[in-house]
């Protein structure tokens, strides 16, 4: 076909590669979990089918289907005693067309040769029809995969294509998310959804014209002083809380009575923190499937870890910042309108969040729109911030963030020479204490 197969050893990322005739790799790249590869592969075949054997200095070999996606694992290194299958210095690699795999021990001066058993024949059989097409011929090829081996992606994948075929969409997204398949998986969400709607359309509508009719009942019978408009709130600490929402029409009017201390404390900002860094965790751990982050690799303490530092350092920068440039603002002050400008965030990201068990992967747009948008508006809140509480002009307010920026960095580059150096200057510091004791002695 023209195609030519290449490993590169010590890159992660890619180690494989499929050339195809412009020297463009045509294999997926390993960041989207699909072609998982290893830095210290030595050697690659290829059988008539295009199916990939790729060998490893430690004797492991690995066998993707044409198109990157991972089949089988084997082999690996005889460290104790020599045993078939395991290689000393595993070398070179090779396949012939009854399938059977040849590897060379340079080490011991012999080949293995690793035969087809039954589960490798019904994996190959179901792939040949899946590769043609025939989904619902492979169906029950992919079930009896699945005895074997439960866990493979490849067979979740090949029985959600038989099930979606069959118009059978809940089956097939049940599957494709266990093989974590997201475009697979919104495609049968989307159907699931489509016919629900068809289904439901007009109660839904319904609903919506009631609850507008209650909605506009409420605001005459309010206006007519049939019922009241608000209850008091005598709590100052839930009033401070609540008034979160005020900033979202009369931003500088919250700054001002932020500095001059009628409205906000350390506790309701400390509080309202707590709910900015709730929602994060949320936005990041809580979206849909189709959405998610791919937090596989993250923790619950990484994340707010990333959220927590960089906000207070904001807070304590911009206080040194303000601090030598005139800055009306106390760290009281900086502290609270900080956590008043996430507003926009706090009070609609979860909304947008729940929005993504709706979407499908076609409409992220709407999704990423509606995030940037809060983003962007926090941040010009946090720019007016600065400006209404420092009592700074347009210029003066760009000067000070910028400014609040480069010692961020700076605390950053501090710390993390800081702690590069950790080691060796708790070794100095014992080295020193030890030599005072010997001295004193």
């Amino acid at each position: 076909k023209g195609l030519i197969y290449t490993v590169t050893q010590k890159e992660h990322g890619s180690a494989i590669k499929k050339h195809n005739t412009i020297g463009l790799n045509i294999l997926p790249p390993s960041k989207e979990g699909r072609m998982v590869d290893e830095p210290n592969f030595i050697d690659i075949a290829v059988d008539t089918h295009g199916r990939i054997f790729a060998l490893t200095e430690t004797g492991l070999i690995y066998e993707y289907d044409s198109e990157g996606n991972l089949l089988v694992s084997f082999g690996g290194r005889a460290i104790a005693t020599e045993r078939n299958g395991l290689f000393t210095v595993a070398s070179a690699i090779a396949v012939d067309d009854e399938g059977k795999v040849y590897v060379l021990d340079k080490e011991r001066g012999l080949v293995h040769v690793f035969n087809p058993t039954q589960y490798i024949h019904t994996l190959h059989k179901a792939l040949e029809l899946y590769s043609q097409g025939k989904y619902l011929e492979s169906k029950k090829l992919w079930e009896e995969v699945m005895i074997y081996d439960g866990y493979s992606k490849i067979a979740h994948y090949g029985l959600g294509k038989a099930y979606f075929q069959e118009g059978n969409y809940r089956a097939a997204a049940e599957e494709f998310k266990k093989a974590y398949a997201k475009r697979d998986y919104s495609d049968a969400y989307w159907e699931i959804r489509n016919e629900f709607l068809q289904k439901n359309a007009g109660t839904i509508l319904l609903a919506f014209i009631i609850l507008i009719v209650l909605f506009v009942l409420l605001d005459e019978l309010s206006k007519r002083g049939v019922i009241k408009k608000r209850a008091t709130i005598k709590s100052k600490l839930l009033s401070d809380i609540l008034y979160i929402k005020n900033i979202l029409r009369h931003p500088l009017d919250t700054f001002y009575y932020i500095q001059r201390r009628k409205h906000g404390s350390v506790l309701s900002a400390t509080i309202i923190y707590l709910l900015f860094f709730l929602v994060i965790q949320f936005d990041y751990f809580g979206r849909s499937f189709i959405f998610n982050l791919n937090v596989q690799d993250k923790s619950v303490g990484f994340v707010l870890l990333a959220s927590v530092a960089p906000t207070m350092l904001w807070v304590f920068a911009n206080y040194l910042v303000s601090s030598i440039n005139d800055g009306r603002g106390t760290l009281r002050d900086i502290y609270i309108f900080t956590a008043y400008s996430f507003a926009p965030y706090i009070l609609f990201q979860p909304f947008v969040i729940m929005l993504t068990y709706v979407l499908t992967y076609n409409e992220a747009f709407i999704v990423s729109f509606a995030s940037t948008i809060l983003i962007a508006w926090s941040a010009v809140l946090l720019f007016t911030g600065v400006k209404e509480v420092h009592d700074y002009g347009i210029r003066d307010t760009v000067k000070s963030i910028l400014l609040t920026l480069v010692w961020i960095f700076v605390i950053i580059l501090v710390y993390s020479i800081v702690y590069m150096l950790w080691d060796q200057l708790v070794q100095t510091v014992y080295a020193i204490v030890q030599e005072v004791l010997y001295r004193a002695r």
